[in-house]
């Protein structure tokens, strides 16, 4: 049961309210900002809720127990600080938000409805829509490690301890040609063999594309020089000219982290794992440390 300040409790008894709607966006990079469906803006704890940004609510829906609780938001982008770019970016996704029942004459009478995050956004034209997952929804999420082969780290975290700052590991780029947006020329690698960057990560550091991390598909060498393919094209086009710093990758397999990094104490994967060939395979007759092979 919720409990609502007296002069709130006050005012909705009161048969004439002036309420409103007001959802806070903390994104993934920390910027906080925030929304109502009321027509000028509103204001509490340090935020400024902007009107008609096109964020709207269908009905949501509370249940009890473990179950998911779910609802979702829709609206356009209307709003100066509802960007496109911070849309197709991912800065949105996972956002937590904090969606409040606000007295509009007096922001001091609220409370808050509902505590969620968003799930990947969706656009359809000039319009987006997401599901904001209740807190129950982490219950339903997978935990712990996979069995396989390969290392589940991320090359550089904590888990992997490579130190992606070492001078073998990364190198200063300059772009000196642009095919399709997601193939680039670059100089700066050349002393590097062909392929040291295939999944690796390339953050530009001038350009229209400041600030932002590419991943890299394909690193190859022809005779106009070195080539990076992107895995998907960037938000704005990539400037001639425009310098980047571009860091290793790793196929997240044992030989690898072993001949590329010297990092094998550490990796993150199971390398002995029973292939197709053990399961399928039976021991013969005469060969005890044989445990698989063709019927004699």
């Amino acid at each position: 049961m919720r409990t609502l300040i007296s002069t709130l409790d006050a005012h909705l008894k009161s048969g004439v309210t002036t309420m409103c709607t007001c959802w806070r966006v903390t994104r993934s990079d920390g910027m906080v900002i925030g929304f109502t469906d009321h027509d000028v803006a509103v204001e509490f704890d340090g935020v400024s809720f902007e009107p008609d940004s096109g964020f709207s609510a269908r009905d949501a829906t509370a249940s009890l127990g473990l179950s998911i609780d779910a609802s979702e938001i829709v609206g356009a982008i209307s709003s100066d600080r509802l960007s496109e770019a911070d849309l197709r970016a991912g800065r949105y996704d996972g956002a937590a938000v904090d969606v409040y029942r606000v007295n509009w004459a007096d922001p001091t009478q609220r409370y808050r409805t509902r505590h969620g995050t968003l799930g990947p956004i969706e656009r359809s034209g000039a319009t987006f829509s997401s599901t904001l997952h209740g807190l129950a929804d982490r219950l339903q999420a997978p935990t712990g490690r996979v069995y396989q082969g390969g290392c589940d780290a991320e090359l550089g975290d904590a888990r992997c301890g490579v130190d992606l700052e070492v001078s073998n590991y990364k190198a200063s780029i300059t772009v000196s040609r642009v095919e399709q947006q997601a193939q680039i020329l670059v100089t700066g690698i050349e002393t590097h063999a062909t392929g040291t960057f295939t999944g690796g990560s390339l953050v530009f550091d001038t350009g229209a594309l400041h600030g932002q991390t590419l991943r890299v598909r394909q690193h190859m060498r022809d005779q106009d020089g070195d080539w990076l393919i992107l895995w998907t094209t960037p938000l704005q086009p990539v400037s001639l000219g425009a310098t980047a710093t571009v860091r290793v990758g790793c196929d997240k397999s044992f030989e690898t982290c072993k001949a590329k990094f010297g990092n094998h104490l550490n990796f993150r994967g199971f390398p002995h794992i029973p292939g197709p060939s053990f399961v399928y395979g039976y021991a013969r007759q005469g060969d005890p440390q044989n445990t698989g092979g063709s019927r004699q």
